[in-house]
């Protein structure tokens, strides 16, 4: 039976945003850079230099990976410097609790960030059927001669009901 992992940490690559110019946009060519997106001065030198090149006074974010839906074209930098840093820490988990819960701009990030660590359970799952599998075993002490009987499937079902959902290999309870 496979443990669930208790880090949350992204093993994916660090939240990154192309800022482009939008004065040099609306004249017809793209001026821009990709940088990534943690540092709230990086950001703020990469959109001077960018705006340096493409003249106006207006950025846009044309671009990003790794936030799925957490950010837009014109969310401001500090806002995405946070995002970026919670996601840095967190990882995929937290993007997909986003998708899943629903995160817009008007949320806190410091108060959504502590509902997702409230609901994440963890990493390393196949399917909500072998958390469900895994999860009863934590909570009653079952023969080995008993097991083969033990309708986890039924477990599942009592879970998903509750608001235990999966999703790429992470699982999450209601928060």
């Amino acid at each position: 039976m496979m443990k669930p992992t208790t880090t949350t940490a992204a093993a994916t690559t660090t939240p990154a945003v192309w800022i482009g110019s939008l004065h040099a946009y609306n004249c017809g060519s793209l001026v821009g850079e990709w940088t990534q997106a943690t540092d709230l001065d990086q950001l703020r030198k990469v959109a001077a230099r960018v705006l340096r090149r493409g003249g106006g006074e207006e950025i846009a974010l044309m671009d990003f990976e790794n936030f799925g839906e957490m950010i837009g074209e014109y969310t401001q930098l500090e806002r995405v410097a946070q995002i970026a840093a919670a996601i840095e820490e967190h990882g995929e988990a937290l993007v997909l609790y986003a998708s899943h819960a629903g995160f817009d701009a008007v949320d806190d990030v410091d108060d959504f960030v502590e509902r997702f660590e409230s609901a994440y359970v963890g990493a390393g799952f196949e399917s909500l059927k072998d958390y469900a599998e895994d999860r009863f075993h934590e909570l009653f002490e079952v023969p080995d001669a008993l097991a083969p009987y033990i309708d986890y499937g039924a477990f599942e079902n009592t879970l998903d009901c509750e608001g235990t959902w999966f999703a790429e290999g992470h699982v999450f309870m209601p928060a």
